[in-house]
């Protein structure tokens, strides 16, 4: 497996360049095992790709416009000169000493790197360039061409017949085929255009929703591409459906609950590198185009004129499915708990189950950062590290640093709270000389008094609990001596197993309780 770092670098390309690219720094790693890769050696093994390809007749790229008509008259300097092109595509994980002109991988991915993660990769940019030249014949679909094509055309479109219109096709098929066809939507995701019913829209839109929270427009959350009605803009944005809150709750109090929504989404969501405000004109009439600024959370403006090229309309999008996925995965969870436990307080927690590493830590510090606390970097993805690696975790520190805060956020972060027994706070008390205040104590008639410890173990060890994260915070744990009362929890916790002849019979398994 790829580590994560190296699994997407070829999710958006434009050209064969990157893959060209890796494909020779592999290749160089192969003769010499060698991880620094001299700029002019790469450039020579890069020209050579495409210049043997194409005297072969193989479908490539061809040179960049300008600079030559053909790569067998493309220079070593014209071709150093266009390598910045895919290193700076790849600044994530590969950088240039310029004092030495070599690239290198960043040293967090060389620490990850060994032969068997090189072979991954090298399949992963084989495969990849592969796909890409078997399409360089086909027709080549560009969402920046077809926004622009929309915008130019729009207006005079709706002076001419409905039906059939070619932008009909065009917002109906043509888009929503494409953008199903990105790696990261969802085959949950129900992608729909719309230019009217029976009549030229005002605003006409494109639509993707995850059909386990809606999958109309008229209802729920979703993201939805709207054009402004004289066609001077289109707005990527995150909203929600307005007709149904309107015909249930009448239009003054359906805008109320609309504004609601969108200021309780920018609290919970990261939405970064979009605007938060009011500031998306559609129309100056009433109607949908007024219903649609009313209710929408987040958004992306492009100008006619000014639509940026297709690699960055790709990353604002997977931008926008990424937070429309943690919301998804909010309300999904929502409702399990509210199906699990009727009579529970409500408030759910946050699935974290389905996202990848890097977003579980995002979302983690989101939730952290909401709440009006600030760690340094590295400090959560080092917990949630540990955490995953083993389940016990000290932390040390000056009192009144915020460790017991850290934890407590952090267990929130993941659905663990005081109110769902999930998260359990024991002080330790300095006279504790034994384990009886832990996991509890056989009265004088033999009666057993379980502990907070023991409570919490056996709730977890409840078979429709194994799935949900427990955690107990032991604070100022070092106030008493940690070997006369923790010896008998930390055996467990290092062999897994409990031992039935032991002197507390509670007889349950740990695993997990403490774990992340």
């Amino acid at each position: 497996m790829l580590p994560e770092q190296l699994s997407s670098i070829f999710r958006v390309k434009q050209k064969s360049y990157k893959m060209v690219l890796i494909l020779s720094l592999i290749e160089y790693y192969e003769q010499t095992k060698s991880l620094s890769f001299p700029l002019s050696t790469i450039a020579e093994r890069f020209l050579g790709y495409f210049q043997e390809n194409s005297a072969e007749g193989k479908g490539v790229d061809s040179p960049p416009p300008g600079k030559a008509s053909q790569w067998s008259d493309f220079t070593l300097s014209q071709t150093i000169s266009l390598l910045n092109t895919p290193l700076e595509a790849l600044s994530a994980i590969l950088e240039i000493d310029d004092s030495k002109q070599v690239i290198i991988f960043r040293p967090e991915i060389v620490d990850q790197l060994d032969d068997s993660v090189i072979q991954e990769l090298k399949k992963y940019a084989l495969s990849e360039l592969q796909s890409y030249n078997d399409r360089l014949g086909a027709p080549v679909f560009s969402l920046h061409h077809a926004l622009n094509e929309i915008l130019e055309s729009y207006t005079s479109a709706r002076n001419q017949a409905f039906a059939g219109h070619p932008l009909g096709t065009l917002f109906r098929q043509r888009i929503p085929e494409q953008i199903r066809s990105l790696s990261y939507i969802s085959p949950s995701y129900k992608v729909q255009g719309s230019v009217g019913q029976g009549n030229w829209a005002d605003v006409p839109w494109i639509a993707v929703m995850d059909k386990r929270i809606t999958d109309t427009t008229q209802h729920g959350e979703y993201i939805v591409y709207l054009f402004s009605e004289d066609m001077g803009s289109v707005y990527l944005t995150l909203n929600q459906g307005v007709t149904t809150p309107k015909k249930e709750l009448g239009k003054k109090e359906g805008y109320q609950y609309l504004e609601n929504k969108v200021n309780e989404m920018r609290e919970f969501l990261p939405l970064e590198g979009m605007q938060k405000d009011e500031g998306i004109h559609l129309t100056s009439k009433s109607g949908l185009g007024r219903d649609y600024q009313v209710s929408t959370i987040a958004y992306v403006r492009y100008d006619r004129g000014a639509i940026p090229d297709d690699t960055q309309l790709q990353t604002d999008l997977e931008n926008m499915v990424t937070n429309y996925k943690m919301y998804v995965q909010h309300v999904l969870q929502n409702k399990r708990v509210d199906e699990e436990s009727p009579t529970s307080n409500g408030e759910g927690s946050i699935s974290l189950s389905t996202l990848t590493v890097s977003e579980q830590v995002k979302q983690i510090k989101t939730h952290i950062t909401h709440q009006g606390f600030h760690y340094p970097d590295g400090l959560i993805e080092n917990l949630y590290l540990s955490l995953k690696t083993k389940p016990f975790v000290i932390l040390a520190g000056v009192s009144g640093t915020g460790k017991t805060k850290l934890v407590k956020l952090f267990a929130e972060a993941v659905g663990a709270t005081k109110d769902n027994r999930q998260f359990a706070l024991i002080p330790v008390r300095p006279d504790w000389s034994d384990p009886s205040d832990l996991l509890g104590f056989k009265d004088l008639s033999g009666v057993f008094r379980p502990g907070r410890l023991a409570e919490v173990l056996v709730d977890a060890s409840k078979p429709e609990n194994h799935h949900k994260p427990y955690f107990i915070c032991l604070d100022e744990m070092n106030l008493a001596r940690v070997e006369h009362y923790f010896s008998d929890i930390l055996s467990v916790i290092e062999t897994q197993e409990w031992k039935q002849d032991q002197d507390y019979h509670f007889g349950i398994n740990s695993r997990g309780v403490l774990a992340a």
